[in-house]
C-alpha cells in the first residue's frame, strides 16, 4: 500500500499545473536584489546571503494552483544546518488575510536552481501548514542558463518499509499569467530596456489606440502572409494553427462596414471629449490656484 500511495501522489504531480502571476515573480526578484547584507559590514567581511526563502500564496482549484503573491521569510543556512523565522510567516500571513482573506497558502519559493538537502526540511514545515499539498518553486536568479528558469515542484515521499522517509522532488508543469493591469505593467517596464535612462512616459489614451492598431494591423499582415504560404504550398498545413485561426473569426461579429465606421467614429468622439473635459479641468484647476495665490 505504500508504494501504491506514492504511485498515486506522482500520478497527483503530473496532472498539476502552476500558474504564477508577475507580481510573485517581481516580489521573488525584489527580494533576493534586497537580501541581507549585515554580513558584508562584519570584520572579517562576509559574502552576503546566497539565497532567500519566502512563502507562495494565492488559489487552489481542483489541479491548478495561482500563485498570485509570496513573501520572503528570513532564514540562516549553513552547510550542517537551516533556521527559518516561523513566527514571521505566521505573522506575515495572519496580515495578508486581513487584506485578502480567499488567498492560502500553497507552498514556498527559494532563489537558486538547484535544490539542496535542506529543502526536505522546509518543505516538510509548508506541507504541515498549506491547503492541501504543498509546492516549491525554484527561480533561478543567478541567470545561469542565460534566462531566469522558474520551475515548479511538488514532493513525494519515499522509502523503505519501517525505515526513515526521504522527499523526492517531482517537476509539474508551470505557467507564467497575469491579469491585463498586470500585463500593462509588465509591457511598460519591457520597454524601459530600450531607454537610456531605465524609464518610460506613460502614453496618453490616443496613443494606446494607435499602438494597439498598429500591432492588430501587423499581426493581420502575417496572418494573411501565412495563409497565402499554406495555399500556395510552401510551408505544410497546421491543424491547430487552423482551429485556432477559426476560432479567432468566429468571435469577430459581422457588421456591415459602414456600420462600424459609425461605431469607430463615434467612439473616438467620446474619447476626444473626455480629453477635451479633462484638459479644460485642469486648466481651470491651475488658474484657479493661480488666482487664490494672487488674492492672497
Amino acid at each position: 500500500t505504500r508504494y501504491a500511495w506514492h504511485y498515486l501522489e506522482r500520478m497527483e504531480a503530473v496532472d498539476l499545473l502552476v500558474q504564477i502571476h508577475p507580481v510573485a515573480l517581481f516580489t521573488i526578484v525584489g527580494g533576493y536584489e534586497r537580501r541581507p547584507d549585515s554580513e558584508r559590514r562584519s570584520d572579517p567581511p562576509k559574502t552576503p546571503q546566497k539565497r532567500i526563502i519566502g512563502t507562495v500564496l494565492g488559489s487552489r482549484e481542483r489541479s491548478t494552483l495561482e500563485v498570485k503573491t509570496a513573501f520572503t521569510v528570513p532564514h540562516n543556512e549553513t552547510s550542517d544546518e537551516v533556521q527559518v523565522d516561523m513566527e514571521f510567516a505566521q505573522g506575515m500571513f495572519e496580515l495578508h488575510k486581513k487584506v485578502k482573506p480567499s488567498d492560502v497558502i500553497l507552498g514556498w519559493f527559494t532563489t537558486g536552481a538547484n535544490i539542496t538537502e535542506h529543502s526536505k526540511l522546509i518543505h516538510d514545515y509548508y506541507n504541515r501548514i498549506s491547503d492541501g499539498t504543498a509546492i516549491h518553486i525554484t527561480v533561478d536568479t543567478t541567470l545561469r542558463s542565460g534566462r531566469m528558469d522558474i520551475n515548479s515542484y511538488i514532493g513525494s515521499r519515499v522509502g523503505v518499509p519501517g525505515k526513515s522517509a526521504g522527499v523526492m522532488f517531482t517537476p509539474v508543469k508551470t505557467e507564467i499569467v497575469g491579469f491585463a493591469p498586470e500585463l500593462v505593467g509588465v509591457k511598460f517596464l519591457q520597454l524601459t530596456r530600450n531607454s537610456d535612462t531605465n524609464s518610460v512616459e506613460i502614453m496618453n489614451d490616443l496613443n494606446h489606440i494607435e499602438a494597439a492598431t498598429t500591432k492588430m494591423e501587423q499581426h493581420l499582415t502575417e496572418v494573411i502572409s501565412y495563409i497565402e504560404d499554406v495555399i500556395a504550398g510552401k510551408i505544410p498545413t497546421d491543424s491547430q494553427v487552423g482551429r485556432s485561426l477559426m476560432e479567432v473569426v468566429s468571435t469577430v461579429p459581422e457588421i456591415e462596414p459602414a456600420k462600424f465606421e459609425s461605431l469607430i467614429n463615434s467612439s473616438m468622439q467620446d474619447l476626444l471629449m473626455i480629453v477635451y473635459l479633462a484638459n479644460l479641468t485642469k486648466t481651470h484647476l491651475a488658474l484657479g490656484e493661480k488666482l487664490s495665490k494672487i488674492i492672497t
